[in-house]
């Protein structure tokens, strides 16, 4: 003997589809939103604005070692806020090889 009828299984099979498809899209949403926020937290890490960065922040920039980051703040003290970011093809000992390694991780504000 049946306990549910045709349509009642049908009608529970429905349900329990509709259940699973919200909790799959409720776990995507929020993997989606985890892989976003990490996103944004790890998207400046190496961008150093050059008026306003501190020798830590230019030391993640790929080709800024402690001396380069040193003249920088320097170049920067004595001829005032950068224009354009070229201008660090100015500082001595930075030839423009390694201007090109950096120039994609440093901007001017």
């Amino acid at each position: 003997m049946d306990i549910l009828t045709t349509q009642e299984r049908k009608a529970l099979v429905f349900v329990t589809v509709l259940a699973l498809a919200g909790l799959a899209i409720n776990f995507w949403q929020q993997r989606d939103a985890r892989v976003s926020k990490l996103i944004r937290c790890y998207s400046h890490i190496g961008e150093a604005d050059l008026n306003s960065a501190n020798e830590r922040e230019l030391l993640e920039v790929p080709g800024i070692g402690k001396t380069l980051a040193a003249r920088i703040i320097a170049y920067r003290s004595g001829q005032g806020p950068f224009r354009r970011k070229e201008e660090l093809l100015n500082i001595d000992g930075l030839t423009a090889y390694r201007y090109q390694r950096m120039k994609d991780f440093v901007y001017v504000e």
